[in-house]
């Protein structure tokens, strides 16, 4: 049974623990803290591994934070329940969808553990220990629930975010919604940020957790499914509603946002309302007729813009409602569906600007500046085609500099491949880092999808590959911002951050590159 122990009942669990021994110096005997102390969830005092194995739960925090070391997983290959046969603490590993926490980094024993699930996505990707061995020992602070048994242990269920080191993220704090907004969701994927600009996730049916947000690609969006669902149960029902927003204040009154979706279903729907409350059970709503995307056979759809939804038939303060409904659950029986970019009143910028992590101030490392005249880069030529003497150059135009490459020569497209890196960076003192740049790309045949932004660490020979969020538009030469590119994995090491140019006999692009930054996260 889900054990529902608030703040001060742990504060009795270790009074418990502590009535161990007698002195003559005490009318009662001494309290004993459990190893670790104890913390409440916050960011800023986390619970412990040792709290999270005992199933401890604070009612007042929907995602709390944990605390403990990475130390090893739950071997699914050999069983799904925790055990001594199935608890794995050296590599190599092959599980990359679970951890075990502990309070020591070299614990061993699978009882003094707690199983923490991964679900596919940024964290799974930075944390599992299958793709980042290095992980193992390491202080990590990861965000899910807690309570709940996983792998028929307590432990952290579908974890949401993680820090390296003993403490959370601080919570992000959003400005409130007061006339014509745009969201994109890029703030943070701390749905709690944005209750407390008055969003709401209704479950009205299924018993399903609803809405949530996801990064993918660089890119934050609202998603719902009732994937955790089952074929046989439902229905399930949530609804997605907007701060209230009062029309008096809005000069054009319109409404658009994109969608897409994944996994055709029968009976799952997305629909959008106005609303008169931001209570499905007693708002009197109006359906707006909404461009929503379609599953495909396979794989997500394109995002689709709704139009230009009318608002002028309305007045005073209303809601905006995106009702999801399923008839059943799982992956077969239910629709995933996404929302972004919510623009109401034809806003042009987004509600709450995000600032790049930690600001200039926060910068670790800065390269490549148009104004520098030469640079302490290192070019690697991989594949260089024949008559060719290199593909990376700093090249500098009009009185700016930046880093070219090509491997177009001689009039015709030639297959190559060629990375340049900077010198050793050092995240050593960091818990987490981001990268961006500004960059150019005229002609698109291949680039996209050959170029890549890459990091190593120090010494190692293979480079880790990242897709680059956001690519300029084809056809001129103007430099945009590459985006946030998130590198946490590499925190606490020393390494090397560069870019990988690939072409073929199909197209072999120009790719103009500069003003790089590592920024504290």
């Amino acid at each position: 049974m889900k054990k529902h122990i608030l703040y001060y009942i742990f504060v009795s669990v270790a009074c418990l623990l502590g009535a161990t021994a007698c002195s003559d110096d005490f009318s009662q005997p001494p309290v004993v803290l459990p190893e670790g102390g104890i913390g409440s969830g916050e960011w800023d005092n986390p619970m412990t591994a040792y709290q999270c194995l005992l199933g401890s739960l604070n009612s007042e925090i929907e995602e709390p934070w944990v605390k403990g070391y990475i130390v090893g997983v739950v071997n699914t290959e050999v069983g799904n329940v925790l055990n001594e046969r199935c608890a794995q603490f050296e590599a190599p590993f092959n599980v990359n969808t679970n951890l075990l926490i502990a309070m020591n980094p070299d614990e061993t024993n699978w009882e003094n553990c707690a199983t923490v699930q991964l679900p596919s996505g940024a964290v799974r990707s930075a944390l599992n220990l299958s793709d980042n061995p290095d992980n193992k020992g390491k202080l990590v602070t990861i965000k899910g629930t807690t309570g709940e048994k996983y792998c028929g242990a307590y432990g952290l269920r579908s974890a949401s975010d993680y820090n390296w080191g003993d403490t959370g993220k601080k919570p992000v704090e959003l400005t409130p919604i007061d006339g014509p907004f745009l969201e994109t969701f890029d703030a943070t994927t701390d749905f709690s940020a944005y209750k407390q600009q008055g969003w709401k996730n209704v479950m009205v049916l299924g018993g399903l957790d609803g809405w949530y947000i996801r990064e993918f690609s660089g890119n934050n969006y609202i998603t719902v499914s009732a994937y955790k669902g089952t074929v046989t149960g439902g229905p399930y029902e949530n609804w997605l509603i907007t701060p209230a927003i009062d029309l008096a204040k809005i000069t054009e009154k319109t409404l658009e946002f994109r969608t897409q979706a994944a996994y055709q279903a029968e009976n799952s729907t997305l629909e959008v309302f106005v609303m008169t409350t931001d209570n499905p059970s007693t708002s009197e709503s109006t359906k707006l007729n909404a461009d929503i995307a379609s599953a495909p056979g396979s794989g997500y759809s394109s995002w689709v813009e709704s139009g230009k939804l009318d608002l002028s038939g309305f007045s005073g303060t209303i809601y905006i409602g995106w009702r999801y409904y399923s008839a059943h659950g799982g992956q077969d029986g239910s629709t995933t569906y996404c929302i972004d970019d919510v623009n109401v009143g034809n806003a042009t910028e987004p509600s709450n600007p995000v600032t790049p992590p930690g600001g200039d101030d926060s910068a670790i490392y800065s390269g490549l500046n148009e104004n520098d005249a030469t640079i302490d880069w290192t070019f690697e030529n991989i594949l260089l085609p024949a008559g060719m003497s290199y593909i990376w150059d700093w090249k500098e135009y009009n009185g700016k500099h930046y880093l070219n490459a090509s491997a177009y020569y001689n009039n015709a497209n030639n297959q190559s491949e060629a990375v340049a890196y900077s010198p050793v960076v050092s995240l050593k003192e960091t818990t987490g880092a981001v990268v961006t740049f500004d960059h150019a790309a005229k002609f698109q045949t291949t680039i996209t999808t050959l170029g890549r932004f890459i990091v190593r660490e120090k010494g190692a020979g293979e480079w880790t590959e990242y897709e680059i969020p956001t690519w300029p538009n084809a056809g001129s030469w103007t430099f945009v911002s590459s985006g946030s590119i998130d590198i946490s994995a590499f925190a606490g090491k020393e390494i090397e951050i560069g870019f990988k140019y690939a072409s073929t006999s199909a197209g072999a692009d120009t790719w103009e590159i500069k003003n790089v930054k590592v920024l504290k996260k």
